[in-house]
């Protein structure tokens, strides 16, 4: 009997053996593809408005109708910027003093002034101000 004992405890060490370097080798040389990296970070804005949208939803839009012409606004920085598109461009306004309503305009001259809640005296590229009503978009 003791014959038989021993081959069977040499099998078993062998079998113990081979599964331990299987786990080793597992460990060492996964088959799995590496883990996904964590969020990647967005490039910046272009300065676009339309690129700005689709980044991400601004705290409010704003259409501005004017005759003709239609003004596209994006308020951002809790009010403290407005991004206006004009004939495929972006301007940004940052808040001025004003005597009554919210003003925006930049170093070139370009005017937004909000008066009350669907109105706005706007001035761009130099030409005279125009009176415009407003139609709120879907905003965040």
């Amino acid at each position: 009997m003791r014959h038989a004992a021993l081959p069977a405890a040499l099998i078993g060490l062998a079998l113990a053996a081979c599964s331990n370097d299987r786990a080793e080798q597992t460990h060492a040389n996964p088959a799995s593809p590496p883990p996904a990296p964590a969020a990647i970070e967005a490039p910046p804005p272009t300065g676009s408005l339309a690129a700005r949208e689709a980044e991400g939803t601004p705290s409010s839009t704003v259409s501005y109708h004017c005759g003709e012409r239609s003004y596209t606004v994006a308020y951002e920085d809790d009010g403290d910027t407005a991004l206006m598109q004009v004939d495929g461009r972006t301007l940004t306004l940052r808040t001025t003093p004003a005597a009554s309503g919210a003003r925006y305009a930049d170093d070139a001259g370009n005017v937004l002034w909000t008066k009350g809640s669907d109105e706005a005296d706007i001035t761009v590229d130099g030409m005279p101000s125009q009176i415009c009503r407003a139609s709120e978009d879907i905003g965040g």
